[in-house]
């Protein structure tokens, strides 16, 4: 029931539309038929219909788009896992690895004091100085 749901919103998008389309004909060329003093209206209806019908099914069709995109991501990002765990003699630690977060180029350009090199990130590229 819950699985594909993006498709069959989508497939649901196209019915809506159909049906809201069809049911605005239908009814506008009732009005129109009518009396003659609704002619205006059933034409207005006659077109109307359609514009409606698609800007509601639009929406529709969006969400199971969007629904659809959302289930390719999280499906890849499970068999990603499932690699990655399988994977897992080949993994390297890192954990003694300073990590910079903060490593934001600079606006003027300095000169490292343990090296002599010039540097534009707020870390020296040769030898690692972090500027204060």
């Amino acid at each position: 029931m819950f699985n594909n749901c993006g498709k069959k919103l989508k497939v649901l998008a196209y019915v809506i539309f159909a049906l809201e389309t069809l049911s605005g004909l239908i009814g506008g060329w009732s009005v129109h038929e009518a009396s003659y003093h609704t002619e205006t209206l059933g034409i207005i209806i006659m077109i109307l219909s359609p514009l409606l019908g698609w800007l509601s099914s639009i929406v529709i069709y969006t969400i199971g788009d969007i629904w659809e995109g959302l289930s390719n991501v999280c499906d890849f990002l499970r068999e990603s896992k499932k690699s990655k765990k399988s994977d897992a003699s080949h993994q390297t630690s890192f954990s003694n690895t300073p990590v910079y977060y903060n490593n934001a180029p600079v606006i003027n350009p300095w000169t490292c004091p343990n090296c002599g090199a010039k540097c534009n990130t707020k870390e020296c590229d040769e030898c690692g100085y972090r500027k204060q």
